[in-house]
């Protein structure tokens, strides 16, 4: 595919993203934006641990397949710590058949690991 082509996709992709209303959120300055923040309230009862990540950083379970569920990413990312999963996922990512049409080898990855006490 011709690198303009693939660089006009992105473009129009992250343009639909930031300014459809979407289930994603992309915080971005574009003066169209729409943000869908997601927000949680409650008691803290029923899990230790809560993990945010990016998309990039989600691909564990959702494209890659590295683990059947959150549960288990969580269980690892508690035994083995997040920069074990981020290895797990540039791994992945270095391997060209990998990620075979996609607009890029490498997504960001980010995460955060919430403990409670």
């Amino acid at each position: 595919m011709d690198a303009r082509r693939v660089t006009a996709a992105m473009h129009e992709r992250r343009l639909y993203t930031m300014t459809s209303g979407d289930i994603e959120s992309i915080f971005s300055g574009h003066p169209r934006r729409v943000l869908r923040p997601h927000g949680v309230v409650g008691t803290w009862a029923e899990t230790d641990h809560i993990l945010l990540c990016t998309d990039g950083f989600a691909r564990l379970v959702t494209d890659y397949q590295l683990y059947p569920g959150w549960p288990e990413v969580v269980a690892d990312a508690c035994d083995r710590g997040l920069p074990y999963l981020e290895k797990l996922i540039r791994d992945v990512e270095a391997d060209a058949g990998a990620v075979s049409g996609r607009f890029k080898r490498a997504d960001d990855v980010a995460a955060i690991l919430i403990a409670r006490d």
